[in-house]
């Protein structure tokens, strides 16, 4: 019942500020959101309300509140200072609340046993202040530094056992300590898309590094290392062929652990379709996906693809032949400019899974 009342409220809500932005209102800044959460949350929708003359143009402002059907949150406020002093200078400060009420959780390594399947909750405030440097229109690169607050409690998936009721505490650092962490690191990023919300053509390149510092018993500090990279190819007007490789590594400071909430992780319709979202952690993960989309109406788009993912615990151990295979097909519906909804089925080892998503995954 709740569910069903905030969806039709966001719903309302997004019916008023579509009505309102036909003509010259104070409402024409504000949109409507589909999908965009984490895996696993479900059909979700949200407003978003974006300011390009705050503070005389100075600063763009942008206030975004979304909710999943499994009442999962994302709020954010951001400030976006495009030009300081020199053109291609930019400082981004974005302060956001998440509630993740049902995360899924297998245990660690591409061995862990289907049938630990456990799910937990994780919720907390996030701030980054970003500043960068843009030397020419598609590339940036500069440095972060935040704040991430973790709170861990028992996951509200009535069909799956919490995490604390599966594993031994032991098992899965971080669980009793909630630690919260300061972070630091630097991005490098080289993006020649087309289109940043349906690419046809062109590529990515992303590297980014963070180091998290535990601030409390001291007990978590780890430095990430993730590359993602991504090339489309136009094969006619309506028909392209994408790739992605990604891997993310991670290497805890002498005596200490990555938490069991943070290790990278494979799973579910963002890399491997035919798995349970997370399915695979471990402190080092590779994944690759290919597809080929076509555009059959200007509203629907059809999809076929594979994917390749695998976790270890050393990056030695990051074997090709240890990669979990899936393969399927895909259908999604635009709505203007963004994704409606979309309806994926994939094939594994583990069976079949057909995965509801709110936009592309790349």
């Amino acid at each position: 019942m709740l569910r069903g009342r905030i969806l039709t409220c966001y719903l309302l809500l997004a019916g008023f500020s579509s009505s309102a932005s036909a003509g010259d209102s104070p409402f024409d800044q504000v949109s409507l959101l589909f999908g965009g959460m984490r895996p696993g949350s479900g059909v979700s929708t949200g407003l978003e309300y974006r300011n390009g003359h705050f503070k005389n143009s100075i600063a763009d402002l942008r206030i975004e509140s979304r909710v999943s059907i499994r009442l999962y949150q994302r709020h954010e406020i951001e400030v976006i200072f495009p030009h300081v002093g020199d053109p291609r200078v930019f400082v981004e400060l974005m302060t956001s609340y998440r509630s993740h009420t049902q995360i899924d959780y297998f245990g660690r390594g591409q061995d862990s046993d289907e049938a630990d399947h456990a799910n937990f909750r994780l919720e907390g405030l996030t701030s980054f202040a970003t500043a960068g440097f843009r030397p020419q229109r598609d590339l940036q690169f500069g440095g972060r530094a935040g704040y991430i607050q973790s709170v861990l409690k028992s996951g509200t998936d009535s069909g799956l056992p919490s995490v604390e009721e599966r594993f031994d505490p032991s098992e899965l650092p971080g669980l009793e300590d909630s630690p919260d962490f300061f972070t630091v690191g630097g991005f490098v990023r080289l993006d020649r898309r087309d289109d940043k919300i349906e690419p046809r053509g062109g590529g990515l390149v992303e590297l980014q590094t963070v180091r998290y510092l535990d601030l409390g018993r001291g007990e978590y500090g780890f430095d990430e290392l993730d590359f993602e990279a991504q090339y489309f190819v136009p094969l006619d007007p309506r028909t392209n062929l994408g790739f992605r490789v990604r891997t993310v590594f991670t290497r805890p400071f002498d005596g200490h652990e990555v938490p069991f909430f943070l290790l990278p992780s494979v799973g579910g319709s963002d890399y491997l379709h035919a798995f349970e979202n997370d399915r695979f952690r471990d402190r080092h993960a590779l994944v690759m996906n290919y597809h080929i989309r076509y555009r059959a109406t200007p509203a629907i788009r059809l999809g076929a693809f594979i994917d390749a993912g695998v976790v270890a615990p050393r990056l030695g151990e990051l074997q090709l032949s240890a990669l979990a295979l899936s393969y399927g097909g895909a259908v999604h519906y635009k709505l203007g400019t963004s994704v409606f909804a979309g309806l994926s089925v994939g094939f594994g080892r583990e069976g079949v899974r057909w995965a509801f998503s709110g936009d592309f995954r790349f």
